[in-house]
């Protein structure tokens, strides 16, 4: 196959499969991101690069755009949703010509490198992350650093260093950079000058010195126990439950039938008991093969085992507790990883019955593809959004929560009064965080009139908005 044939192929794919998020509207954490940030809307040079006032979070770039899109269209969903289609496009072209290029010492290299950007152009996993406006960070983050790894290839450095920066102003995530291309250079038996990795490690060194000062003098913010119920556990439970999700992770790569926006207390059962002794011998496993594929130069596998389990490293848990126990937009990076993992498994078949390879490929795709164009109406609105979202994890309190708003909303005040006292069923410790409803409703006891209600109604949105997001 020709290479413009293929890479006509992967754009075609990724555009077919993710085209139907241009009906969606805006949904989740587009409200307190685009909708109510004066950054965004106002244009606002100086709030733009500073942390956002709701979540701390620091991504410049990413706001950037927001506000360009709204300069052109306000508050219109349509062209915010044409971005990152042509964004995720773009990302899966340099997928394929970054494995290309790190695997170019094996005889099929393009085979691979092209099967790896098929399966990234159409898994699901991603929906996330480009049917979801704000999960534009993950797109930039990841469409920089692959920039910046293909220009670190080919020593050009000053463009390295740039578009590395760039990443960082997309998505704090992208610090792991530099052990990615250390460990990758090194598993391809290829290390740089050592000035080329100290001037990398130099650039996160001043990115982290400046988040740290925009942040307070500190890293991070209080983390609820709603948001991460990780985050409040002593260091070795939180590792052991951390390696657990690790592995729903990759249950979702291989079978993504059970798709979730939200994966909040108590969506996700932790546990304190040898039940999470698997999670550790299995990682023990695969962190052993990995080092051994390492070691002993395997470059293809110790490459895809590096960007899954480097792309995970400072999102999972494990190191330090994030904003959230798990988020599907996380796996955007390190699924590149697993794909890559997949076309090794998969090239041998094609090598001895080539016809049989490509029929099993074509049909996962296909099916991969059917699950990503449902999964892409449940980001629709919230409501939808909501909706899909308990039949994965009915017990998510926010996920009640934000229901609650959305029938609400509708005046469909009986079902709303359902759904919000299951979340407080769910979690009753702080009643305040689910402010009660701030409309007239004489079965509930409250006598505001119909201006002040929808009033109260608006803020309370907000603010359950608000308490939707923290970083990563």
């Amino acid at each position: 196959m020709k290479e413009r044939m293929r890479l006509a192929l992967l754009l075609s794919a990724a555009a077919l499969v993710y085209g139907n998020t241009l009906q969606n509207g805006f949904a989740q954490d587009d409200e307190i991101y685009i909708l109510q940030n004066h950054a965004v809307t106002g244009h606002a040079l100086r709030e733009l690069f500073a942390p956002n006032y709701f979540s701390h979070v620091f991504r410049p770039l990413s706001f950037v755009t927001f506000s360009c899109n709204w300069l052109v269209a306000g508050a219109h969903p349509f062209g915010y949703h044409l971005v990152n289609l042509l964004l995720h496009a773009v990302v899966t072209l340099l997928v394929y010509l970054l494995l290309q290029f790190l695997l170019e010492s094996s005889p099929q290299a393009s085979t691979l490198a092209f099967t790896a950007a098929l399966l990234f152009a159409v898994h699901p996993i991603h929906t996330e992350a480009v049917a979801g406006i704000v999960g534009r960070s993950e797109l930039l983050a990841a469409g920089f650093l692959l920039t910046a790894w293909l220009m670190h290839l080919r020593d050009r450095h000053l463009l390295t260093l740039l578009c590395f920066a760039l990443a960082l102003l997309a998505k704090e995530s992208a610090v792991v950079f530099l052990p990615l291309v250390l460990i990758c250079d090194y598993a391809r038996g290829r290390l740089k000058p050592r000035l080329l990795y100290v001037s990398i490690a130099g650039m996160t060194t001043l990115y982290l010195a400046t988040f740290w000062k925009l942040q307070g003098s500190r890293f991070g913010t209080v983390i609820p126990f709603l948001d991460n119920p990780l985050a409040g556990l002593p260091a070795g439970l939180r590792i052991l439950n951390a390696l657990r999700v690790g592995w729903k992770y990759l249950g979702l790569h291989v079978y993504p039938a059970a798709l979730s926006s939200d994966y909040s207390y108590a969506a996700i059962t932790l546990y304190s008991n040898g039940r999470t002794l698997w999670a550790v011998v299995a990682t023990a496993f695969v962190l052993a093969l990995w080092l051994w594929a390492l070691y002993t130069r395997r470059a293809a596998w110790a490459v895809a085992g590096a960007i899954y389990l480097v792309g995970f490293a400072v999102t999972a848990n494990l190191l330090f507790p994030i904003g959230t126990i798990m988020g599907e937009r996380l796996a955007y990076l390190p699924s590149i990883g697993f794909f890559l993992l997949v076309a090794l498994i998969w090239t041998p078949l094609e090598k001895c019955r080539p016809a049989l390879a490509w029929a099993v490929l074509i049909i996962a795709l296909a099916a991969l593809s059917v699950r990503t164009v449902a999964r892409n109406r449940d980001w629709r609105d919230d409501f939808t959004l909501c909706s899909a979202a308990l039949l994965v994890v009915p017990d998510s309190a926010k996920m009640h929560n934000g229901i609650a708003v959305q029938y609400a909303g509708r005046g469909e005040l009986d079902t709303a009064r359902l759904e919000f006292q299951t979340a407080l069923g769910i979690f009753p410790t702080t009643p305040k965080r689910w402010s009660p409803l701030a409309f007239s409703n004489p079965a509930w006891g409250t006598t505001r009139s119909p201006a002040s209600s929808s009033n109260g109604l608006s803020r309370w949105r907000k603010k359950a908005a608000s308490n939707t997001t923290l970083p990563w």
